[in-house]
């Protein structure tokens, strides 16, 4: 594992990396950043049914702090 990967081993590691990316940003900027972090992901995930499966489930998650 080199540097890079070792420092976003844990789901708290990366949390923070991206924490710290938005950070300084205002509103627009920084869903702006999101955009283009999802689509440079969206590329990553060559399975296009385990995308659409991540797909529905950011959905849901979406339409469950709508109702709340």
């Amino acid at each position: 594992m080199n540097a890079a990967a070792h420092a976003l081993a844990t789901a708290d590691d990366r949390y923070e990396a991206l924490l710290d990316l938005h950070r300084g940003l205002d509103a627009g900027a920084s869903g702006l950043l999101n955009a283009r972090l999802v689509l440079l992901l969206m590329n990553e995930i060559d399975d296009g049914a385990r995308l659409a499966t991540l797909l529905d489930a950011a959905r849901l998650v979406s339409q469950d702090n709508q109702e709340n």
